[in-house]
């Protein structure tokens, strides 16, 4: 998992309200439960704001992504759920916002899973192969492999036992 802190404003630099900061957490949850989402593994977390006109977003990926590309996931989020076109007037020149890496991509490792987790994801390694990129598609053949053998090998010894 690759980890990018970007820092967002908008287009026109206006101050972000709480009304304005209520909607960015919804559009994270929104553009989170996006099909498109779920297929590409990506996440948005809303951090906080960093002053008055920027907030702090942080975009989690399974693979590397241009974050500003990226970005258009959440924007038509906002956009969707934006019923009182709060967002609307700050838009300039079809820019919605304007955006910067706070620091370097970290790639994350992950060392430890819960049940749940672990149950999801050999669910997608065997079944959501189809909605998977091809890089995504050949290291969940892969690993499928893996857990095959293993799977025969632990059925035959526990058979013997």
């Amino acid at each position: 998992m690759i980890e990018y802190n970007i820092s967002v404003c908008f287009a026109d630099e206006a101050p972000i309200t709480e009304s304005i900061e209520q909607l960015i957490r919804e559009a994270c949850e929104e553009a989170n439960g996006r099909t498109n989402a779920i297929r590409k593994g990506r996440r948005f977390l809303y951090k906080g704001l960093i002053d008055d006109t920027h907030f702090h977003l942080t975009l989690l990926s399974d693979s590397e992504v241009i974050p500003s590309r990226a970005l258009s996931a959440f924007t038509r989020s906002i956009l969707d759920i934006d019923t009182n076109n709060v967002i609307r007037p700050h838009i300039v020149r079809n820019s919605f916002f304007q955006l910067k890496e706070i620091s370097p991509s970290v790639t994350i490792k992950t060392t430890t899973i819960t049940p749940v987790a672990l149950l999801q994801t050999l669910t997608d390694i065997i079944f959501g192969q189809d909605k998977m990129s091809s890089v995504n598609k050949s290291l969940a053949k892969d690993t499928y492999e893996i857990i095959e053998k293993e799977i025969i090998e632990y059925l035959n010894k526990k058979s013997i036992i």
